[in-house]
């Protein structure tokens, strides 16, 4: 059951359609409670230590993401990327979130909005609709839709994803009178009640039950499970048009001594892993690494022959429905129908497409356009990028860097919760418990009050229902809290090829079943009318006379 708002709160529903290229999965039923739900996660996360908030490259290293002290992996079964370390880069993902499921600590539990923090030193940040700045914390938001369920009875979550990083996910919830920190979830994990998932796909059109592989050992909390994400992406380190003669690392095919993981679909070098639903061919279309549309004549995530990857450039990229520029790996991708342009539009920047620091240093200006390219560079990558953009994306920073290299807020800036020195905490400090509390205001009714939110309501009469907007989704049955009361649900997904952590929340009541009992067979528990019982009584007098 769904509790709608009132118009009155409506504006305070921050439910709109995305428009960037960097959301990569959300839950989507419970109805999320942040806005533009896929943009809210954690970049720079390694197994052990907090998320930096900043390093993304392909091949991170502990130094660049701040994780001084990792653990060692303990999930070694059911992993989903770079399985047999048969990468050119051996085991370069070793230390990704899902190695050690529940092990890496997000900036916040419902996540930060757009992933990376304003002082990271290179970004990729999604302009909101709404006025949701840049590093905003999910917990710190106003409440959304309410969803219903009854005490101890299994319900059904469910999530889709636009580009597949492997890894897998777990459902949790956080008691609203508790504070929501990350150890308040890990502590109330929710049980998964089948050993399936439930794909719907073509306009729910079409349901299919897939087997779902879990995972109990080696996660956090002990004894609860993780479920991995069921579709494989192409067997290379980037997940799509691999070959086995690239000169590039990313995309040279893994040798493997499986002969049976040979090409399937567009994957002609084979798969990061064997997947039942696709031997059994219960899902053909189940596999990708851009995975928004799935379907059509090649079957999964569309890499090779989708209308979009023929796009070489972020102008033309970009000036094709339902196309976006993927930053990081220089590819144009298809997104999922109805989502839009990235906001932080780029298209005619040369920056970008320099390929070297001299090249990159010597572009300022085409035609009466000026532009401040400036390289940057480290082991793992090297990028131009058009300095003044980044400083706007900033919210103004200047180039002034602290002693880790990150861009320094303005001194008007230094009241702000995005603040470095409460952000950017010491990575060997594994208790979150006093991560940034001065911020962890819990009244909402004073949050953002400026905020202009998109009041389209998704929630509403007008036959909108979850899923709507996207080509495929899974669904899983979930035991509800056996306690009745508020909750926040999160949908936590561990990346394995990425150090990322993408969290949703959703606001949840639990309530009693409702006590129904049979009169017939239980006479202590008939209730009388006064009408009744004047007869009853007045006839017991009369028998009396």
């Amino acid at each position: 059951m769904r509790i709608l708002l009132p118009p009155s709160l409506l504006s305070l529903l921050l439910l709109v359609v995305v428009h960037d290229v960097d959301g990569h999965g959300t839950m989507i039923d419970p109805s999320p409670r942040q806005p533009e739900s896929l943009y809210w996660y954690s970049v720079g996360c390694m197994i052990g230590c907090v998320c930096s908030g900043g390093g993304k490259e392909t091949y991170p290293s502990l130094e660049s993401v701040e994780c001084v002290d990792p653990i060692e992996p303990t999930n070694n079964d059911a992993l989903s990327w770079n399985v047999d370390s048969k990468s050119p880069r051996e085991d370069w993902n070793r230390y990704m979130p899902f190695r050690s499921p529940g092990a890496s600590i997000p900036l916040d539990a419902c996540g930060i909005a757009s992933g990376f923090l304003p002082t990271a030193a290179v970004q990729f940040p999604h302009e909101f609709s709404s006025s949701v700045e840049q590093g905003t914390k999910g917990t710190q938001l106003p409440p959304g839709t309410v969803t219903t369920w009854t005490a101890d009875s299994i319900v059904e979550a469910s999530f889709s994803l636009m580009v597949n990083h492997g890894g897998g996910y777990q459902y949790r919830v956080c008691p609203k009178n508790e504070e929501m920190t990350n150890d308040c979830f890990e502590q109330n994990p929710l049980s998964f009640e089948t050993d399936t998932h439930i794909v719907t796909m073509n306009q729910k059109t079409q349901t299919i039950e897939i087997p779902a592989t879990d995972v109990s050992s080696g996660v956090r909390p002990i004894g609860s499970t993780w479920r991995r994400i069921p579709l494989p992406g192409c067997n290379c380190d980037i997940g799509s048009n691999c070959d086995s003669l690239s000169a590039n690392d990313q995309r040279r095919s893994y040798e493997t001594d499986d002969s049976s993981n040979t090409a399937y679909g567009h994957c002609t070098t084979g798969l990061q892993f064997r997947a039942p639903h696709l031997e059994n061919s219960l899902w053909p279309e189940g596999y990708g690494y851009y995975v928004a549309t799935l379907g059509g004549d090649d079957g999964g995530g569309k890499d090779n022959n989708n209308k979009c990857s023929s796009y070489t450039n972020t102008t033309s990229c970009n000036d094709i429905d339902y196309c976006a520029w993927y930053v990081e790996t220089n590819v144009c991708y298809e997104t999922r129908k109805g989502e839009g342009k990235p906001a932080a539009d780029m298209s005619g920047n040369p920056c970008p497409q320099q390929p070297d620091k001299a090249s990159c240093l010597a572009t300022s200006s085409i035609g009466d356009a000026k532009y401040t390219c400036a390289w940057y560079e480290t082991a793992q990558k090297k990028v131009c990028y058009d300095k003044e953009q980044m400083e706007k994306n900033n919210n103004g920073a200047k180039e002034s860097n602290d002693s880790k290299g990150r861009y320094l807020q303005k001194e008007d800036q230094k009241t702000n919760p995005k603040d470095n020195d409460n952000y950017n905490k010491d990575t060997t400090n594994k208790d979150t418990n006093n991560y940034n509390k001065d911020t962890n205001n819990k009244d909402t009714n004073n949050y953002n009050k400026e905020t202009n939110y998109n009041t389209e309501n998704k929630g509403n009469n007008n036959g909108y229902a979850a899923g709507d907007d996207y080509n495929w989704y899974i669904t899983d049955k979930l035991r509800a809290p056996s306690v009745p009361g508020e909750y926040i649900l999160q949908w936590r997904w561990d990346n394995e090829q990425t150090p990322q952590i993408w969290t949703t929340c959703a606001d949840i009541e639990v309530v009693e079943a409702a006590e129904v009992k049979d009169s017939t067979s239980d006479a202590s528990n008939i209730l009388l009318s006064p009408l009744h019982l004047f007869f009853l009584v007045t006839a017991a007098i009369a028998s009396l006379l």
